[in-house]
């Protein structure tokens, strides 16, 4: 579970709870679309081929800061190799 949550963490997850029943432990969290590409290869590599996930949209939200700083920094330099 432990490798689980951290993997989810990284991702920028906000893990929002967990409830385990018998071998199973299913946890509830909130991560961002563009984070999950590979989610699925890396959980089973945690869980030894055991794993599962699940998704479904929730909401549209704002990226963060040094995320905008570093789209934008890659759509002027397409727009300047581009226009060259």
């Amino acid at each position: 579970q432990g490798g689980v949550v951290s993997a989810l963490s990284r991702r920028r997850g906000m893990i929002l709870g967990s409830e385990s029943l018998d071998d199973n432990v299913t946890i509830s969290a909130e991560v961002p679309l563009s984070e999950m590409f590979g989610y699925s290869s890396d959980l089973r590599s945690t869980t030894e081929g055991k794993g599962e996930f699940s998704m479904e949209y929730l909401r549209h939200s704002p990226v963060p800061k040094d995320t905008q700083n570093d789209i934008i920094k890659d759509y002027q330099k397409q727009r300047e190799e581009a226009n060259k």
